[in-house]
């Protein structure tokens, strides 16, 4: 239960290395724009009475700008879209088809305006490192010169870089379906579809490329801040205490194996007057029950008891109690976003006219 004073307020309490202060630096009214630019051409040709193609081609091109004046990112991609129908007897009572597609994923604002100062404004947070205490009214609590250790600091514009080449994620798909009429109320029809995702957009936070070290607003490093660094035994220099610590084998960074989910769908409908036909459908989806694991859970804490780098920080990380374990329906092959991917039934009734 909360602490509550007289007043019914909750009661803060301000512990050494316990408590922290966010500050916010944003820029009022800034912008982001990104504007798309894409044309499309697609036709049907009939070859003859037994085959079919379907082609087209879409040329996209993106750019941003935003009111800050900062480089945005300029992408360009053309991408296929090609069908064939194949009917063998050139009565429509069996089909063969295939489809290959190239398909552009969408370019957020979320993503790529990362660095701007419209999505998210400059942040410094700080540890407290004064006496301990609690209450409404106690000063040394409130006291901004007691949060002298930096535990996070967040510069878009000035500290996170777009690649040159960026753009949105890639999909391609290859489809091949059979279907064959089953009298005249019935229609049966298998389709295989494979899909491959490509070109995520990944953020990448490394010392490779040099380092910055910023002031803003005297938010960098404090005298007292850095005399407690050096007696911790880091050296001077850029603020050493944000770190991330990055792992590759075993943390769900690789390839997972492929996966697939059988469907089944069987539709009857129920010719009674002219256009008027009722229909009913029943879909089963992973008709197999494939529950296989194409992801796990991956948290981690440093090593606090293990090897350290020059600066002290730990090298090693210790697994969570579920590391390697599916925790949630995104671990699983899913049918629909957000369901546990498990066999599921579907029944759905209408009438055409």
């Amino acid at each position: 239960m909360p602490q509550l004073d007289e007043q019914g307020r909750l009661i803060p309490i301000f512990q050494p290395f316990g408590a922290l202060y966010f500050s916010f630096f944003p820029q009022r009214c800034a912008e982001l724009d990104v504007e798309t630019l894409s044309f499309c051409v697609q036709d049907n040709w009939q070859l003859n009475d037994h085959v079919s193609l379907n082609l087209g081609v879409r040329t996209e091109r993106v750019d941003s700008t935003n009111s800050l004046g900062i480089g945005g990112f300029d992408a360009s991609r053309v991408v296929p879209r090609l069908g064939v129908v194949v009917d063998p007897l050139g009565d429509g009572r069996f089909t063969l088809q295939s489809t290959y597609g190239h398909y552009s994923g969408k370019y957020g604002e979320v993503q790529f305006g990362q660095n701007t100062n419209v999505l998210r404004p400059d942040e410094v947070d700080r540890l407290y490192t004064g006496p301990p205490g609690q209450g409404l009214d106690f000063a040394p609590g409130f006291d901004l010169a007691n949060y002298t250790i930096t535990t996070f600091s967040d510069f878009p514009a000035r500290n996170v870089l777009v690649d040159d080449d960026l753009s949105s994620p890639l999909t391609k798909e290859f489809t091949v379906s059979g279907g064959a009429s089953l009298g005249a109320r019935g229609y049966a029809k298998l389709t295989y579809i494979n899909r491959r995702a490509s070109n995520f957009v990944e953020d990448f936070f490394t010392l490779d490329g040099g380092s910055t070290q910023i002031v803003q607003d005297g938010a960098g490093i404090l005298p007292a801040q850095q005399a407690l660094l050096d007696s911790l035994g880091y050296v001077s220099g850029p603020d050493p205490t944000a770190r991330s610590i990055f792992y590759g084998a075993g943390r769900g960074s690789e390839r997972f194996a492929g996966h697939g989910l059988f469907d089944l769908s069987v539709n009857y409908a129920l010719p009674i007057w002219n256009t008027l036909s009722p229909w009913l459908k029943l879909e089963v989806f992973n008709l197999f029950n494939n529950d296989a694991v194409i992801g796990f859970d991956t948290t981690v804490q440093p090593d606090s008891a293990g090897p350290v780098d020059s600066l002290g920080i730990p090298t090693q990380f210790v697994a969570g109690p579920r590391f390697g374990q599916p925790t949630s329906p995104d671990h699983f092959p899913q049918y629909q976003p957000g369901l546990d991917g498990l066999r599921a039934f579907q029944l759905a009734f209408g009438i055409r006219f």
